[in-house]
């Protein structure tokens, strides 16, 4: 018996009969790559095996009596794998507007509270011979990412298959009444301690925010209730209008890469335009910009696989009013960058906080109310619709032989917001699903056509034409980068194609890795020629090369990433020592020489890393030769210079104590919740900090 969260459960109360909270997503599948004849009963067959891989699958929902704590999860013992698996075809000639229709008209119907809260329908008849398999699952149950996850769970990597080891799941007693009561009696003493915690952190919060958006020279992200009203703002009916559409991931990198902007800022604006084309098209005018709600995953490293929600969300402008499509992918990039540092500020876990004090009894009428009454049509919209980005997979994948063709998400409205805009990236493409509220837009299919326009429409612009020379007077002083241990220039491409993009000269140093005097030789070679105020940013090893490499020289300022910065004298193993990571198990150090165990730095630090970067990685697993000076032997650069210390706080090269044990030591502290290669996932808000010092 589990409890769920008071996130989980919000999407329990916030269910009524015109808004479900359940989230689908559509999967498209070729059978002709399947070792034996593709069958219903092989999809079965594969579901069973693996349901282990999916603990929400054999999880039902118990209410706990006269609504006084949240309901609780069960292994039901009453599971039934058939009754959540159905088998239909979609209508002739089963092409892609034939399918969204079938799909729009099943995720219309709600789930059984009774039974775990999913189900699967395998859908035939498609043309090309393809397969499809629409699957349910209750917000409730999963977000956007622990979906994902379990999606992935459930499929292979090869046509083969793989083993998936023994199903070792025992099933739990319905509990009575006086146990539920029991249990929820023991959760709720602790509340006031937590209410207390959560006024406390909210406070500090508040004022925290309050005086960053009046010190800021950027507009804060709009806030709720300030969204102008547009023809899908208004109370939901039950009917929903589905399209789907596949677009060119690597068309959406060009136009990342040329304007300097994250993946998520071309979605958001790629939404932006379709939505201008369909309100011209109706002739509606929208003299505010629209306002959309993004979900954001703040889910750790040890929290997946774990299921439930573990989001946040953010408003961000869209930039509607800007008619220039590259002017406003460039607003809403600097709009969004605003809206993260204001999310930053606020905390991830204040919305799992405050959501644990809902009453569920008060929560779910409130909710039924609210959507009865209409009240969405009396008072000015939160936001204007949902827009969700959820990455995934950059390999082929699996289903009993079949392979993936496509996954295209379904995510839930609500009401006075009517319109869900989800992407999800598989292999080389950007699969998106518009889900509507019918009676507010009712053919999807024009705004998911508008998608495409959009994308095409920013490739245009992003072209290379004749190159512009630029005298060097005006360019901006240089920014200098350097790598850690076993990596290489290439890891910073996408930092430095974004700082390209912003007019910044910028080298990343090849290490030669041979001894720590030879790095420290070639990283203040580059360093120098750089000129006076230059920004010298170091990467875990390279933050002791540049330590000592910069020190002495006119530098700007030195960022250490997720870095060693050590003071002189001291051994960075100081800090690995007394504050352990993964990685640790994988290095040794003798007679200053680092070697490598590539098995254990794989499972440890670069198991969930992109596999074309595992194989650069690898190859460069050498034996290191530092020398007998792997020390800092002078004053260091950052005590003579300003300095950044970027935290990673889910890094497991460098364990986050060590990290702040350094930052302690900067004078700006940046802290970001992610893994030791953020020169992978976030290179746009890297070269963004390094471009604010230059």
């Amino acid at each position: 018996m589990k409890r769920l969260s008071g996130l989980d459960a919000s999407f329990l109360y916030l269910e009524t009969p015109s808004s479900y909270m359940h989230v689908a997503g559509l999967m498209i599948l070729d059978p002709a790559t399947a070792p034996v004849q593709w069958s219903f009963d092989e999809l079965r067959d594969m579901y069973a095996a693996r349901l282990h891989l999916a603990p929400p699958f054999r999880r039902r929902l118990v209410e706990v009596p006269f609504g006084v704590h949240h309901p609780v999860w069960i292994e039901d013992p009453d599971f039934d794998l058939d009754f959540h698996l159905h088998h239909i075809a979609v209508p002739q000639p089963g092409g892609a507007r034939q399918l969204a229709t079938l799909a729009e008209e099943i995720v219309a119907r709600p789930l059984d509270r009774r039974k775990p809260l999913w189900e699967s329908w395998i859908i035939e008849g498609l043309e090309h011979g393809y397969i499809a398999v629409l699957t349910k699952t209750h917000h409730a149950a999963i977000d956007g990412v622990s979906g994902n996850e379990m999606t992935v769970a459930m499929l292979d990597v090869e046509p083969e298959g793989r083993d998936v080891g023994a199903d070792t799941w025992t099933p739990e007693h319905v509990p009575n009444e006086a146990e539920l009561l029991a249990y929820a009696m023991r959760s709720l003493a602790t509340q006031p301690v937590k209410l207390v915690g959560s006024l406390t952190r909210t406070g500090s919060m508040a004022l925290n925010l309050t005086r960053k958006n009046r010190a800021s020279d950027i507009a804060p992200p709009p806030a709720p209730f300030t969204a102008p009203r547009t023809s899908w703002n208004h109370a939901l009916s039950p009917h929903r209008s589905y399209a789907m559409t596949t677009l060119s991931l690597d068309d959406a990198k060009v136009v990342k890469r040329e304007f300097g902007t994250t993946l998520n800022d071309v979605v958001m604006a790629m939404c932006a335009s379709s939505l201008r084309s369909y309100l011209d098209g109706r002739g509606e005018r929208v003299a505010q910009d629209l306002v959309a709600m993004v979900p954001m995953s703040v889910r750790s490293d040890d929290q997946s696989g774990t299921g439930g929600n573990r989001i946040s969300s953010m408003l961000a402008s869209l930039a509607t009013t800007i008619d220039d499509p590259v002017e406003r992918l460039l607003a809403i990039s600097a709009g969004m960058r605003s809206a993260k540092d204001q999310q930053n500020a606020i905390g991830a876990s204040t919305l799992q906080d405050w959501a644990e004090f809902a009453a569920p009894a008060v929560a779910g009428r409130a909710a039924r109310a609210y959507a009865r009454y209409r009240l969405a049509d009396r008072h000015r919209p939160i936001f204007n619709l949902t827009i969700s980005n959820v990455p995934g997979p950059p390999f082929p994948l699996y289903s009993a032989g079949a392979r993936m063709v496509a996954n295209y998400p379904m995510g839930p409205v609500n009401d006075g917001a009517g319109l869900n805009i989800t992407v999800l990236s598989y292999m080389d493409q950007l699969d998106f699903g518009v889900v509507t509220c019918r009676e507010l837009i009712p053919d999807a299919w024009q705004i998911a056509d508008g998608l495409g326009a959009a994308l095409e429409e920013l490739k245009k612009r992003a072209e290379p034409g004749p190159p512009k020379k630029q005298s060097k007077s005006k360019r901006q002083a240089k920014v200098v980068l350097v790598h850690g241990a076993w990596h290489g220039p290439w890891c910073w491409q996408g930092v430095v194609d974004a700082l390209e993009a912003q007019g910044v000269d910028v080298s990343a140093v090849e290490l030669p890795l041979t001894s720590y005097d030879d790095d420290v030789a070639a990283a203040r070679k580059a360093i120098k020629a750089a000129g006076k105020g230059a920004v010298v940013c170091g990467h875990s090893y390279g933050g002791m090369v540049v330590s000592r490499a910069a020190s002495g020289l006119p530098v700007g300022r030195v960022v250490y990433l997720t870095a060693f910065m050590t003071d002189e004298g001291e051994a960075p193993m100081q800090h690995m020592e007394a504050h352990p990571s993964p990685m640790m198990g994988a290095i040794r150090t003798d007679g200053g020489v680092l070697t490598v165990d590539p098995t254990m730095l794989h499972e440890a630090f670069y198991e969930d890393s992109d596999p074309e970067v595992v194989v650069e990685i690898e190859k460069l697993l050498r034996p290191m030769p530092l020398g007998d000076t792997w020390v800092v032997d002078v004053e260091p650069a950052w005590r003579q210079a300003p300095s950044t210390y970027i935290v990673c706080t889910n890094d497991k090269a460098i364990s986050e104590g060590a990290q702040r044990a350094m930052a302690g030591r900067a004078d700006e502290v940046v802290e970001w919740d992610t893994d030791h290669s953020p020169f992978l996932t976030r290179p746009a808000d890297i070269a963004d900090l390094l471009a604010k010092h230059v």
